[in-house]
């Protein structure tokens, strides 16, 4: 529908339009969402190209456009341009629409996760910090948009070891997706993953198993195709498995894992290189050295391919 729509509005209003242009990032969202990162880059910058050449580089809906193009950049792991674009977002929605704006607040929320992503959490969190009090403001206390970042918030606390503040925030999003989403939505069973971690790291190990298997039985049914989060998915309940000292599973689930991120993923997505680790990890523990280093050097050419020099993965 969206392709038809581009045509029409291109044969009636040309190609400089800005329908046109909020037409082709909307496309390359869902493009982007279907699990296609190839196909999105593209119509992502001609979206962004579209709405300059219409309205200046210094619009909202070029803000906005520019918001969706850093977080396709961020999928991509192309991280520095990344952060470039989602500093140029913030500069111009700032500038543009009313402190507190949900388009100001929808960047501060994306770019505090981005930072959180890159390990970089002193600039993080007060970034989540400020989205998710405007977001409470903005919605109420259950919305998707609080969910999202309260559970970012609640990772970084937790990689922090703030651990009690991070399960009352994990708690908190598990019942606003459970309520407002349901069990059988994407970010209701990411929820489940990224809380596994936190009651992993709390000594509740099997209780974390129980919650990783839910997960990954969740993302199955969901997705008939290969995905990049369900690729995720068999890498941590692998990791998980191979935590308390499970040497057999672990093995075909890391296979998996490998197989569908190589479908899914540019040869120089620095996330190929987990479940080379990991698998890596358990051929060491079986006595099988000859297996696990060529996943090691394979893991370590991703990561300096992929990451920035110094990166700590690297």
């Amino acid at each position: 529908l969206l392709r038809r729509s581009a045509e029409l509005l291109a044969g009636q209003r040309g190609e400089t339009h800005d329908a046109v242009g909020v037409g082709q990032i909307a496309l390359a969202s869902i493009t982007h969402a279907n699990g296609d990162l190839e196909s999105a880059g593209p119509l992502y910058r001609a979206g962004v190209a579209t709405l300059e050449r219409v309205h200046g580089p210094d619009h909202p809906l070029v803000g906005e456009a520019v918001e969706e193009l850093a977080y396709w950049l961020e999928s991509d792991g192309s991280f520095e341009e990344a952060e470039e674009q989602y500093r140029r977002a913030l500069v111009i929605l700032r500038a543009s629409v009313p402190a507190g704006d949900e388009r100001v607040v929808s960047v501060v929320a994306a770019f505090g996760n981005f930072l959180r992503q890159l390990d970089r959490r002193d600039e993080a969190e007060p970034l989540l910090r400020e989205a998710l009090a405007d977001q409470r403001a903005l919605y109420g206390e259950r919305h998707p948009d609080v969910a999202s970042t309260a559970r970012t918030l609640a990772a970084l606390l937790r990689d922090q070891g703030r651990y009690a503040e991070s399960d009352s925030l994990y708690r908190e999003v598990i019942a606003i997706r459970r309520d407002v989403l349901g069990e059988d939505h994407p970010e209701f069973a990411t929820t489940l993953n990224s809380y596994s971690i936190l009651l992993g790291r709390m000594g509740e190990t099997e209780r974390a198993l129980e919650i990783s298997r839910e997960y990954v039985e969740a993302l199955e049914r969901i997705y008939r195709e290969p995905r990049p989060n369900l690729a995720a998915a068999y890498h941590n309940l692998a990791t998980s498995l191979h935590d308390v000292g499970e040497l057999e599973e672990p093995v075909e689930l890391f296979r998996r894992s490998i197989e569908m991120q190589d479908l899914v993923l540019r040869s120089e997505h620095p996330n190929r290189a987990f479940p080379r680790v990991g698998l890596a990890s358990v051929y060491r523990d079986q006595g099988r050295p000859d297996r696990a280093e060529p996943l090691l050097r394979e893991a370590l050419a991703i990561r300096r391919a992929g990451l920035p020099p110094g990166h700590r993965y690297t």
